[in-house]
């Protein structure tokens, strides 16, 4: 989502340099903006992303808990022998419960990299797909850049094609699930 605002922002500035280049008499660039989480809401294939990732997500929180019960568990255990243990043993121990307490948070690190990569991964053919309508709407219908709003700070309504994105979106959706095989029980 940044590389759209990024994107966004760099053609903002060359349509300005564009323009005053041109001269006082050339007409100012058609533009437009669009809320970009609108559209991510809107995106085809959004529900079936969201729902891999909430999935994967699980699996990683439940890895994550047991792994917690576990380092739990051999702390307890610990405690309760710890009376009965020489020093040399103690010291073991402690060793023993330090480096598995290490490898779970290098473990939990690493859940957390796959996670968010994850997400990256289920999101970016939705990216693509708003990347794609916003390109066809802005070449069909002369638009020099549209924005996000998040790079808008005050702009005419009349310049916000979100709905019209939207209603693009829909129809992909809907010709897709047309497309696709019922899903049912064998």
């Amino acid at each position: 989502m940044h590389s759209f605002i990024r994107t966004g922002v760099l053609a903002f500035a060359g349509l300005s340099l564009a323009a005053g280049a041109a001269g006082s008499q050339a007409a100012p660039p058609k533009v437009a903006y669009v809320d970009l989480a609108v559209l991510m809401l809107n995106a085809p294939g959004r529900v079936e992303a969201e729902s891999t990732y909430a999935r994967e997500a699980a699996a990683y929180s439940a890895e994550l808990q047991q792994l917690g019960r576990v380092l739990d568990s051999l702390l307890q255990d610990y405690r309760k022998a710890e009376p009965t243990l020489s020093q040399a043993e103690r010291d073991g121990r402690q060793r023993s419960l330090a480096g598995k307490q290490l490898a779970a948070q290098q473990r939990q690190a690493e859940l957390q990299r796959k996670l968010a990569t994850g997400r990256d991964d289920a999101m970016a053919p939705l990216q693509e797909v708003v990347k794609k309508v916003l390109d066809d709407i802005r070449a069909e219908e002369g638009y020099a850049a549209i924005f996000t709003t998040q790079g808008v700070v005050v702009a005419d309504k009349n310049l916000d094609i979100t709905d019209r994105v939207v209603a693009r979106l829909k129809t992909i959706a809907a010709t897709q699930a047309k497309s696709r095989p019922p899903s049912g029980g064998a």
